[in-house]
């Protein structure tokens, strides 16, 4: 029983070194540059859908204002004395429309020309900002991964440390002790403290200490790690 304990303090240090590196301020900014890349890289996918919509949207519009013109020239050739005076009014009329119709799908098409423009300013605006977010971000990683292989010799030394503990140790125990940890329980083992668990800080009822002292370990109802009897 001793030498996993020893293994798990050994365990415990390796996850603090670990914790250690991940929690400093050049991670954070990595992070955080990293989150802040996947909102323009989002931003920029947004704006090429957009832009997509427009295309179409535009494509649309010139087709029809094509059909539209070609319509309205036919019309204007035409010659109220081949027409008929009693159609002249309807001549009239389809010129009327051709040309109004004519004048909303040029403002529409200026509107999406001035749309366009406008996405085309925000891509490249976007797109900037992620380069320099990109070199940013790898600049920071060096840092990052330099800050990590510095505490790698110590990790594996611990990690030896362990590998030589491990052939001494009851098995029974440690496999449960390796499942406990696998479940995200660490530490597995605690001590009693003040009729408490030394994790989760339950207060054991009286029934259970007895127990404990006869038992010398059992597991916390609240937390299941393993509660060690001192005495």
């Amino acid at each position: 029983m001793k030498n996993i304990l020893k293994i798990q303090e050994l365990e415990r240090q390796i996850r603090k070194l670990k914790a250690t590196a991940g929690n400093s301020p050049e991670n954070a900014k990595y992070e955080q540059l990293k989150k802040s890349r996947k909102a323009v890289l989002d931003s920029i996918n947004n704006l090429e859908h957009n832009a997509g919509v427009i295309a179409k949207q535009f494509e649309q519009i010139t087709s029809r204002y094509e059909q539209l013109n070609a319509k309205s020239e036919i019309t204007a050739k035409q010659k109220p004395e081949k027409t008929g005076i009693n159609n002249i009014g309807n001549l009239v009329e389809d010129a009327n429309y051709l040309t109004s119709e004519l004048a909303k799908l040029e403002q529409k098409m200026r509107e999406l020309n001035e749309k366009a423009n406008r996405l085309v300013g925000e891509f490249n605006s976007a797109m900037s900002e992620f380069i320099a977010m990109k070199a940013k971000q790898d600049q920071i990683k060096k840092i990052v991964d330099q800050k990590n292989a510095s505490i790698l010799p110590e990790i594996y030394e611990k990690e030896a440390e362990i590998k030589k503990l491990e052939v001494s140790v009851d098995k029974q125990m440690y496999e449960k002790y390796k499942s406990l940890r696998n479940d995200n329980i660490f530490p597995v083992f605690v001590h009693l403290r003040d009729n408490r668990c030394g994790a989760c800080q339950m207060v054991q009822s009286l029934n259970f200490i007895q127990k404990l002292k006869q038992a010398g370990m059992l597991p916390c109802e609240e937390c299941r790690r393993i509660i060690l009897c001192d005495d």
